[in-house]
């Protein structure tokens, strides 16, 4: 039981360390409206390529933002309209 939690623990820190290293780089996120006029998100790195996007429009801006926390938005960076 003692080495289980032992390598739990060990692949917690692993995950984490990763998902830092793959946060730490400078990606913007932005948030647009598409022509239907709904809210959609997307996620670019420092040479403008699309790491991530939602997968469908939102009718409200605050619905929009809580998914772009869901995959990984901790502040605010631009928005285009």
């Amino acid at each position: 039981m003692r080495i289980f939690v032992h390598i739990l623990l060990s692949l917690g820190a692993f995950v984490s360390s990763v998902l830092e290293a793959t946060m730490s780089r400078k990606d913007n996120w932005e948030f647009y409206q598409d022509k239907q006029s709904n809210w959609r998100w997307r996620r670019r790195d420092s040479r403008q390529r699309i790491l991530n996007a939602s997968r469908h429009g939102f009718k409200a801006y605050s619905d929009c933002v809580d998914n772009a926390r869901r995959n990984g938005f901790a502040e605010y960076i631009r928005t285009r309209a």
